[in-house]
């Protein structure tokens, strides 16, 4: 019987990583943006249904759904962590190619895969126009303290030349949680912070 309650668990992630994050609940969408504008709005990697799986699976996780018909041909992907109100490390982007008028969903996830209590290991996975990408980022120390995931809650639009934060998560030692205009804010007042970035480019970024 626990062999087929894991089995089936495997197949509903499974099934949700194939169909991407769901579409954002009370955000009224209009046609694509003008050209060389993007447009994010808010979504969810869990929905409906599947929202009771959220906290079995121990991911932390954002998803933004991205309008755009300009003339860039690859949406890049980046990542930045924060230590006491500086960054320390900003990830090489990952570039995926995409067509014109370009009307998708791109998440990120982190999962503590850490086998003991001293040494930290998270897994990063990102999903973007049907691909994703998967590896461990070994510079995340997350200390105790108050935690609190960033999301974007309202439509933004922004030039194709701009990087934009879409998702973080904070963690600040005093055990305030920080609750800051913008995603980039908070990362700079946070103790440690996790701050995910998309961008459009002309060519593969490395």
């Amino acid at each position: 019987m626990k062999r087929i309650c894991v089995f089936s668990l495997l197949v509903l992630v499974l099934s949700l990583s194939v169909v991407g994050c769901s579409k954002a609940t009370g955000i009224k969408e209009d046609n694509m943006p003008a050209n060389g504008i993007i447009r994010i709005s808010p979504s969810s990697l869990f929905e409906g249904d599947a929202k009771k799986l959220e906290p079995h699976l121990g991911l932390l996780s954002g998803c933004v759904k991205v309008k755009y018909s300009g003339p860039k041909k690859y949406i890049n992907t980046a990542y930045e962590i924060w230590e006491d109100g500086k960054m320390k490390k900003s990830s090489a982007p990952l570039s995926t190619s995409i067509e014109k008028n370009y009307d998708g969903e791109v998440s990120v996830s982190l999962k503590n895969e850490s086998t003991d209590d001293i040494k930290q290991v998270y897994r990063l996975t990102v999903a973007a126009n049907s691909a994703s990408s998967s590896g461990i980022v070994p510079e995340i120390v997350f200390p105790d303290g108050g935690r609190s995931p960033r999301n974007i809650d309202k439509v933004i639009e922004i030039s194709d030349d701009k990087e934009i934060a879409v998702w973080g998560y904070v963690v600040q030692k005093d055990m305030v949680i920080l609750n800051e205009e913008s995603i980039e804010e908070s990362a700079k007042k946070a103790s440690l912070a996790f701050v995910f970035k998309i961008s459009m480019s002309d060519k593969v970024l490395k």
